[in-house]
């Protein structure tokens, strides 16, 4: 009987019965060690870190729920120290610091991050390639990011930094 990976469809070999002409599946070496975090298990972080360019996952309410490795070096903080804060917060946005707070200010209604952000929230459609702009104490930082409704949350994808 030849058996074939039920993944790549590549031949694995034959067993008994040699004579049997049917096909018997299983998985071979190659697919095994490219799904085997997979199957065994794979963490938040890990699976966040996977990708090439810094992200962040928020809730509803602007909440950051989860964040790559790669968000450390644009942010200078560990993931573990933004875990919960808004967006704004994290990115330190000037206006984030008023009494209001982040999301809630007249400010917060021309942001072009935010709407970018609850606009995917809202729609469940995916923004792709919007560039937006960072207000900070002593300067603006230009991006571009992409944003996707995943469930009850959005993907951040930080794809430029200017």
């Amino acid at each position: 009987m030849k058996v074939i990976c039920s993944y790549c469809r590549k031949t694995i070999g034959k067993i008994e019965p040699f004579n049997d002409h049917n096909v018997s599946h299983g998985m071979c070496k190659e697919c095994y060690n490219h799904y085997k975090d997979q199957i065994k298990g794979l963490s938040l972080d890990k699976f966040l870190d996977r990708f090439e360019a810094p992200l962040l996952v928020v809730d509803k309410d602007g909440r950051i729920v989860a964040a790559n490795k790669m968000i450390e070096n644009i942010m200078s903080r560990s993931r573990r120290d933004i875990f919960g804060l808004l967006g704004g917060e994290v990115m330190e946005c000037v206006y984030a610091r008023l009494p209001e707070g982040c999301g809630k200010t007249a400010h917060c209604l021309a942001c072009s991050i935010r709407n970018t952000v609850m606009a995917a929230m809202e729609s469940g459609e995916p923004q792709m390639h919007v560039p937006v702009t960072l207000s900070q104490e002593n300067k603006e930082i230009e991006m571009v990011i992409s944003t996707e409704k995943i469930g009850s949350f959005v993907r951040i994808i930080i794809e430029d930094v200017s």
